[in-house]
């Protein structure tokens, strides 16, 4: 199946997209951000919980430290807006470099630590 998949993503040149997207948006002059996605299904923005638990179903979040709910989607764009426009997550996750964020190169275990010491 992966081998399928694979094919697939170069017959419709998917691997590409970040920079066709990339492309696109400096054309109409608006900046893009790549930010690293781990964790964001799984962290409350309210209280900063990270766990499995926070998300039983594709569709809802609920926390299981605080409580909230929301729509996971929503909920996980949030996470991600996060970590562009909070300046402690901003310096812990990207490098500016060429009037362009960038994620850093971090481990998995990395990135779930500063997410909880910063929210």
């Amino acid at each position: 199946m992966i081998d399928k998949e694979s094919r697939l993503i170069q017959m419709l040149n998917l691997s590409d997209v970040k920079n066709i997207i990339k492309s696109i948006a400096n054309k109409k002059r608006i900046q893009v951000s790549f930010i690293q996605p781990a964790y964001t299904s799984i962290t409350c923005y309210e209280c900063g919980c990270i766990n499995k638990s926070n998300r039983k179903t594709q569709e809802n979040f609920e926390c299981i430290g605080c409580g909230s709910t929301s729509n996971a989607n929503t909920h996980s764009s949030k996470c991600i807006e996060d970590r562009l426009y909070i300046d402690v997550l901003r310096k812990s996750f990207l490098n500016y470099k060429n009037e362009e964020y960038k994620p850093k190169p971090l481990k998995r275990s990395s990135l779930k630590k500063h997410i909880r010491i910063m929210l």
